[in-house]
Parts: C-alpha cells; sequence; structure tokens
C-alpha cells in the first residue's frame, strides 16, 4: 500500500483494509472476535506508525500482510495478545530466539529504529543483521549488497 502524506489519511486506509480482514471473524467466540478487532486496530496503528517513520513501502507492506495473516490464523485470544505485543525475541544468553507469533521484518524494523537512538549489544547487531539477509536474501554484508537491496522490491513470501 502506497504511503500518502496525510497521517489521518494512511491510518484510515489501514484501518479500512484490516476492517475487512475482521468481516471474515464471524465463526469465533465472542472473546476471540473482540481480540481480533483489538488486534486489527493495533495493526492498523502501528503499520502508520511506520509509514510516519518513514519506512521503506515494501518492507511495510509486508509486515502488514503477515500480520493480517497471524491474526487470521489465531484462534485463541491468548494467541492474538501475543500477536499485539511487540516482537520480543528471547535473549538465551548467545543470541536471540525469535517468537513464531511475530513477523521478522517487524523485528527487524524495530532493531533498526532503536538502532538510532543507541549502539546494539553485539547479540542484538547480529540479529538485526541475520534478519536484514533474511529479508533482503543477500548472504553477507557488503557495498553492492546494501546497493542491490535498496534496488530490491519487497513481497510476501
Amino acid at each position: 500500500m502506497a504511503q500518502m502524506a496525510d497521517k489521518e489519511f494512511n491510518y484510515i486506509l489501514n484501518l479500512s483494509r484490516t476492517m475487512a480482514e475482521y468481516a471474515e471473524a464471524a465463526q469465533h467466540t465472542a472473546a476471540v472476535r473482540k481480540a481480533k478487532l483489538e488486534a486489527y486496530i493495533d495493526t492498523a496503528r502501528r503499520i502508520t506508525a511506520y509509514q510516519e517513520e518513514g519506512i521503506r513501502d515494501d518492507l511495510v507492506d509486508v509486515v502488514f500482510d503477515k500480520r493480517l495473516k497471524l491474526i487470521s490464523d489465531a484462534n485463541t485470544a491468548g494467541e492474538l495478545k501475543k500477536i499485539m505485543a511487540q516482537p520480543k525475541p528471547y535473549f538465551n544468553g548467545n543470541k536471540f530466539i525469535p517468537d513464531p507469533l511475530s513477523v521478522p521484518e517487524e523485528e527487524m524494523i524495530l532493531w533498526s529504529i532503536t538502532s538510532l537512538k543507541a549502539p546494539l549489544m553485539p547479540a542484538a547487531f547480529e540479529r538485526y543483521m541475520e534478519l536484514f539477509k533474511q529479508t533482503f536474501g543477500i548472504s553477507s554484508i557488503d557495498g553492492d549488497a546494501i546497493s542491490n537491496a535498496a534496488e530490491l522490491r519487497l513481497e510476501v513470501n
């Protein structure tokens, strides 16, 4: 979805897309429908915030599509609560282990935003680079790989 200049307009577009998905939640219990509605609204807000941060449109679109799929596939309020939480990889003392109910590209966005505020600890930087390589399909980080990644158009797999 292309980013517009007006934050409110972006939010309305994003919310419209999530509400179209919510319409298919009728077969669930009232508690799960309520949790799905909250998750869809949270997703619209989050996507709008990423657009406002200036995150690449194609990357935001991938995150949006994957979050909508996670919410659509969720069957319990507990799963939806985890999906609504910021991606929280588990640090085992050596490296970060991803949460299966999070979107890797969104975690990468958050590492990127965090790195602008303070240096990342080595394990966090390694995780950020791992996600970058995975997202852009590159095997090493060098000038050519970065240049190619900048020209690549991301799509949901």
